[in-house]
């Protein structure tokens, strides 16, 4: 199941170790309360707020089980309202994470920025984290969501039961409890990502051997940068808005 996955046995510790690191990092996370009514159409919100921050994408609604995913050059979202809170994630994670990241990878000139270096799949999923933290939507609930996503994949690894009371005893309500078990039942590498990733870029970013816009220039992990650097493939990063402004350009857009 771990080769599965793509975490190999030597793996499963970088894991819990991720693990428990993201938990201390975000102990204290607050609680989000909208105070503003959902936003009816957060397709049309979130495709404004593309426009201003240069991204020349496509935004196209769908049915998903997330409320968005994205392509390398489309932004796919649920039908339905979603939380201004949301919204705000959603801009963080997917746009200036994973579009911003794929719109430097087509503008890179070396190939390994375009096809991706090794652990770049995990560095993206952090940086997109790193980024909804910055915008201030790394709130409680998400944090719990991730922990018991963690949680239930490395039960699932590790060949041990996973038990429903234990992810309600994160504090997980009936609905957040039944999307991770559906999500625990077909296991992916992208599960095993985010907090490896999380680690991995917040090490490099506290080390000052990595910036955002820099891990925005294709598909990098912070560990490759400096060969990138020393073979001249390191492309000169474009200065992406700081994702504290999303909130207000997500303001700005919804009228």
């Amino acid at each position: 199941a771990a080769r599965y996955v793509g975490v190999g046995p030597d793996a499963l510790e970088r894991l819990r170790a991720a693990r428990d690191a993201f938990a201390r990092a975000h102990a204290d996370a607050s609680e989000t309360t909208d105070a503003a009514p959902a936003l009816p159409a957060p397709a049309t919100t979130l495709a404004a707020v593309a426009l201003r921050l240069g991204l020349s994408i496509e935004v196209r609604v769908v049915p998903l089980a997330s409320e968005a995913a994205a392509g390398s050059r489309t932004l796919y979202v649920r039908p339905g309202p979603m939380a201004r809170s949301e919204v705000v994630r959603v801009a963080a994670h997917e746009l200036l994470g994973h579009l911003a990241t794929s719109a430097g990878a087509a503008r890179a000139e070396g190939s390994l920025p375009k096809l991706g270096t090794a652990r770049a799949f995990e560095a993206g999923e952090g940086l997109a984290l790193v980024l909804e933290a910055d915008a201030g939507a790394l709130d409680a609930r998400r944090t719990r969501r991730l922990l018991a996503r963690t949680d239930a994949l490395l039960a699932r690894l590790e060949r041990r039961p996973i038990e429903p009371r234990r992810l309600a005893a994160l504090g997980l309500d009936d609905e957040d409890v039944t999307r991770t078990l559906a999500r625990a039942r077909r296991p992916s590498a992208r599960d095993a990502s985010y907090l490896l990733g999380y680690e991995a870029v917040a090490r490099a970013l506290r080390a000052g051997s990595a910036d955002r816009d820099q891990l925005r220039t294709g598909h990098v992990a912070p560990d490759a940068l400096a060969a990138l650097r020393d073979h001249g493939e390191l492309p000169v990063p474009r200065r992406w808005p700081p994702a504290s402004a999303l909130a207000s350009l997500v303001d700005a857009a919804r009228g």
